[in-house]
């Protein structure tokens, strides 16, 4: 399967996974304490689920896109020590030439998605959102 790793994916993940997005959603604002939200390289199933919590908490858009080039960069980083088959390390330039297009498309992701619609439609009840923005918040 194609790994859906990149912010041009997120629509197709919310289509494909509505339930399975929904429920880490609604879990983060069910737990007690604080929450560590990872995958495998902490950029793009991770950074989905923050884009959708940092936007139902309305954070600022800057934030988020800040958020995920910090963890492009922080993997990009992590490539020097602990090297990878599937990505190379890159160079600043061959960086910032792969974090342009996923920045775009991210901010177009954002703009286009009414999360807290997303989030109803596919199960969530408002006091679960309500729940998820005071933990985010």
């Amino acid at each position: 399967r194609t790994i859906l790793d990149h912010p041009a994916y997120y629509p197709h993940n919310l289509r494909l996974f509505p339930e399975l997005v929904c429920r880490a959603v609604v879990a983060i604002g069910q737990a007690d304490g604080g929450v560590v939200v990872h995958c495998g390289v902490g950029r793009d199933r991770t950074g989905l689920i923050s884009a959708l919590l940092l936007t139902l908490a309305e954070a600022p858009q800057t934030v988020i896109l800040d958020g995920y080039a910090a963890g492009v960069r922080g993997f990009n980083d992590s490539l020097v020590d602990y090297p990878v088959a599937h990505e190379p390390h890159r160079d600043e330039t061959a960086l910032e030439n792969r974090l342009r297009p996923r920045l775009e498309a991210l901010a177009a992701f954002l703009e286009a998605t009414d999360v807290a619609e997303f989030l109803l439609a596919a199960g969530a009840r408002p006091a679960e959102l309500n729940a998820v923005r005071d933990k985010v918040r």
